[in-house]
């Protein structure tokens, strides 16, 4: 990875203590082209077998999201770079574990149709979308559709995770980033997509127009 001077000298000095310009300076770097290119990648190998180009679109954004900064924080002089260590100490590790997740998740899922009867779910806790197929959704024959929608695997864990959080749990953005361990933008990205998902999958089911 060729590096600019004005990047390398950055590896001299520990993240917590660059200034705003030093942090944001690094970012601009981390965003070209060609470093886009090499976090998706890094994904794409980390992850491993079994995933998706959705996966791996999900741990490129929570790279540029949260792993940069993070790494900036614990980044110490002496070891790799700080290229080396961001993308391939501690990307790889956050990859590594997210693989994991997906392979088990892929494995076995836990059926959720005993919380949804539970909860006595209504069409609007599941889809907010005034233009959405939430006003079917009373009916229980809906609800089971979209449970074993879920329940097959068709969602990423994030976005299933944040999705039923949202909707089934009536939680806001922003207990679910506070329980996921998530900015709340990425959260409203995973429910906007598993919502766009489920949509999808309703309307070819014929539950939508």
């Amino acid at each position: 990875m060729i590096r600019p001077e004005n990047i390398s000298i950055l590896d001299n000095k520990a993240g917590r203590c660059w200034d705003s310009y030093e942090v944001d300076r690094s970012m601009c770097w981390w965003m070209e082209r060609e470093q886009e290119r090499l976090v998706w990648a890094a994904a794409y190998r980390y992850l491993g077998s079994g995933v998706t180009l959705e996966d791996v679109e999900e741990a490129w954004v929570t790279f540029y999201s949260e792993g940069v900064e993070r790494s900036r924080l614990s980044y110490r002089p002496g070891g790799p770079d700080f290229a080396t260590y961001a993308l391939h100490v501690c990307f790889k590790r956050e990859c590594i574990r997210r693989g994991e997740e997906i392979r088990k998740r892929k494995r076995g899922s836990i059926s959720i149709t005993a919380a949804v009867a539970e909860e006595g779910l209504s069409d609007n806790e599941l889809l907010d979308s005034a233009a959405g197929p939430h006003a079917l959704l009373e009916q229980q024959s809906l609800i089971q559709a979209v449970v074993d929608f879920l329940n097959a695997g068709n969602l990423p864990a994030q976005q299933r995770r944040a999705f039923e959080l949202k909707h089934f749990e009536e939680m806001s953005n922003e207990e679910i980033a506070e329980e996921l361990g998530a900015p709340v933008g990425t959260i409203r990205v995973w429910v906007h997509r598993g919502a766009v998902k489920v949509q999808e999958f309703l309307t070819q089911k014929g539950w939508a127009n």
